[in-house]
C-alpha cells in the first residue's frame, strides 16, 4: 500500500514473482561487476521468454478491451429492451446503436 493506502501494482505481484525478479536484477549485477559474459544460450532463452511474455500481454490486453465492448453491448441491449417499440424505429435509434454495426462490421473496437 502507499502512504494513501492504495493498493500498488507491485502489491499484486505473487511472492514468487517479486524472487523471480530481485534473482534476475540480482545476477545481472553481479555479472556487472564481475565482468563475465553472459552465457549466449541464456540470452537466447531469455529472448524467447520475453517474446512469448509480450505476446501473452497484448492477447491479454485485447481480451480485456474485448471483454469492455462486451460489457458494453450488454448494456446497451439492456437498454433497448426497456424501450417502447415505437422508439425502436427512426434516425434516433439507428444513431444510438449504430456502434454495433460498425463494431460488428469491422470487428475493431473503438472505445
Amino acid at each position: 500500500m502507499d502512504s494513501f493506502g492504495q493498493p500498488r501494482p507491485e502489491d499484486n505481484q505473487s511472492v514468487v514473482s517479486r524472487m523471480q525478479k530481485k534473482y534476475w536484477k540480482t545476477k545481472q549485477v553481479f555479472i556487472k561487476a564481475t565482468g563475465k559474459k553472459e552465457d549466449e544460450h541464456l540470452v537466447a532463452s531469455d529472448a524467447e521468454l520475453d517474446a512469448k511474455l509480450e505476446v501473452f500481454h497484448s492477447v491479454q490486453e485485447t481480451c480485456t478491451e474485448l471483454l469492455k465492448i462486451i460489457e458494453k453491448y450488454q448494456l446497451r441491449l439492456n437498454v433497448a429492451k426497456d424501450l417502447p417499440v415505437d422508439s425502436l424505429e427512426g434516425e434516433d435509434f439507428e444513431k444510438e446503436f449504430s456502434f454495433l454495426n460498425n463494431l460488428l462490421s469491422s470487428g475493431s473496437s473503438s472505445t
